[in-house]
């Protein structure tokens, strides 16, 4: 049950991840064409610093979307094997002297 918790947890941050990126993608051509298209990559262009954050972020993530993707089911499924593998515990002490007592 872990298992399939942290697949769909996975799932859903590495969906959100690529529709993260669609969406800025959408509001900078959006901004572009707000400007009248004619952009030019040797002209330059004024964002605000919050957008620039936005752009740079989703850039980052477009770039390394396979190295991400890797890392997030990484993550989640060693934290649910760790959760599963730490189960009930007993101490070997404990069980010789559960044993003793029992005979």
């Amino acid at each position: 049950m872990n298992f399939l918790i942290a697949g769909f947890v996975a799932a859903t941050l590495i969906l959100g991840m690529f529709l993260f990126i669609k969406i800025i993608d959408y509001e900078f051509r959006k901004f572009i064409q707000d400007l009248g298209g004619k952009w030019e990559p040797d002209y330059g262009m004024e964002f605000p610093g919050g957008t620039l954050i936005w752009i740079s972020i989703a850039n980052l993530l477009r770039n390394y979307r396979v190295l991400f993707s890797i890392l997030i089911l990484c993550i989640c499924f060693g934290i649910a094997f760790f959760c599963g593998s730490s189960g009930e515990t007993v101490d070997p002490e404990t069980r010789a002297v559960s044993e003793t007592q029992s005979n």
